[in-house]
């Protein structure tokens, strides 16, 4: 099990090992929402890649901008966390 601490303001680290097995990186973003399953609170964290990493390379446009990709990543987390919100 690994464990982070929470700062003043309200900052944690992922450990290391997490960081690794769901090949995080710098750049992406995690995705917090609470459930509760008999009385108890649990916290889930999607990881979401960081847009521009996870679609370098996908189209060879050379007018392709960060805005572009943005909005397509955008629109990729929407539809995950609708998926998640379907379960």
């Amino acid at each position: 099990m690994s464990t982070s601490k929470i700062s003043k303001k309200g900052l944690t680290t992922v450990p290391k090992e997490i960081r690794e097995s769901l090949g995080l990186n710098v750049g992406d973003r995690l995705v917090w929402s609470i459930t509760s399953q008999q009385g108890t609170k649990i916290i889930e964290i999607v990881p979401v890649k960081d847009p521009y990493t996870f679609l370098k390379g996908i189209r060879n446009d050379e007018n392709l901008t960060y805005d572009k990709i943005e909005e397509v990543a955008d629109r990729l987390i929407l539809e995950e966390i609708k998926k998640d919100a379907g379960r």
